[in-house]
């Protein structure tokens, strides 16, 4: 029995393949010129819809519209599978061969993801999930170290997304963070305490709540501006959304807005240990409409982390400056 065979024994999980996958992995595929490609271009839509439907039904909501594989201009020029799940990052889906011993992970996809899902494709009708990993050692996967595909969502909720801040200051940001003008109110931005003498650069995050879809969403603005000596200054704070924002297809639920935060909101600062260095929580009465960390200076190659926590939610974001 092969490594593959012991693996798809234990541990496969099988997903099959919509009319929806079949006619995206066909129209994607007509548009390149060379047969190989476009066979390569199928097959990994079709293990990029496999994991995708598989999250669908365990609740987990993963957005096919900014994956790089779901790009026709991309998919030209990268061998990439990647799936994005919103607020975590990409996981790459990997196809492999019944003979399969090891898999293969292409140089364009060994950086910039959360982890690798292994998918066989069994026939016109069918996939096999056989399992994930977070990581890939010398540019490959053994079959026989593979995670159960069962415990996908645990890994999943154990991610935290990195935020790298030295690269805003080159107008580079990871592909959750937005303009704040599309989220927030000219006023709530008012809030930030900038001069407009001083440099600085802001984005912002929205945060819904998963345990609770009738609470309205918030955002994370986060606004640095450059010192000297290889050190930026840090302004964190938290919004309600009241302005002209529309829920994207990542937000599955409607919801009513409103100007002010939840009573009892922490926001707070942990070190990489997650001891707690700074904290501040939302007011009962009166009902704040923003709070704000304390601001701070940070050096260089520093990380923390930002919770924000309502009852028995939490949100965690980890920065590196």
């Amino acid at each position: 029995m092969s490594a593959y065979d012991s693996a798809v024994e234990k541990i496969a999980t099988p997903v099959l393949i919509t009319s929806e996958a079949r006619q995206a992995a066909l129209a994607f595929a007509r548009q390149q010129l060379v047969a190989p490609k476009a066979n390569q271009i199928y097959n990994a839509t079709i293990a990029v819809y496999a994991v995708h439907n598989y999250l669908f039904l365990l609740g987990i909501h993963s957005d096919l519209t900014v994956s790089d594989s779901c790009n026709p201009i991309l998919q030209a020029t990268v061998n990439t599978a990647d799936l994005y799940i919103p607020g975590k990052g990409k996981l790459e889906c990997c196809l492999v061969d019944p003979d399969d011993v090891f898999c293969h992970i292409p140089l364009e996809a060994q950086t910039d993801r959360i982890g690798y899902v292994l998918v066989h494709i069994v026939n016109d009708q069918q996939t096999n999930l056989l399992g994930f990993t977070g990581r890939v050692v010398n540019h490959q996967i053994s079959l026989d170290q593979l995670q159960d595909i069962a415990e996908l969502p645990v890994f999943l909720a154990s991610i935290r997304p990195t935020a790298y801040l030295r690269q805003w200051l080159e107008d580079l940001y990871q592909i959750d963070w937005q303009d704040p003008n599309t989220v927030l109110t000219d006023n709530q931005l008012a809030l930030g305490g900038w001069s407009k003498s001083e440099r600085y650069f802001q984005r912002a995050k929205l945060i819904s709540w998963e345990r609770q879809p009738s609470i309205s969403p918030i955002a994370l603005l986060v606004s640095i501006s450059p010192e000297e000596e290889e050190a930026i200054n840090v302004r964190i704070q938290v919004h309600p959304v009241i302005g002209n924002y529309q829920p994207s297809v990542s937000i599955r639920f409607l919801f009513t807005q409103s100007n002010v935060l939840p009573a009892n909101l922490e926001l707070s600062m942990l070190s990489r240990a997650e001891t707690v260095l700074r904290e501040v929580v939302s007011r009962v009465s009166p009902l704040d409409n923003c709070i704000q960390l304390p601001s701070f200076q940070g050096n260089y190659g520093e990380e923390f982390i930002i919770r924000i926590s309502y009852q028995n939610e939490h949100f965690y974001q980890k920065f590196s400056i």
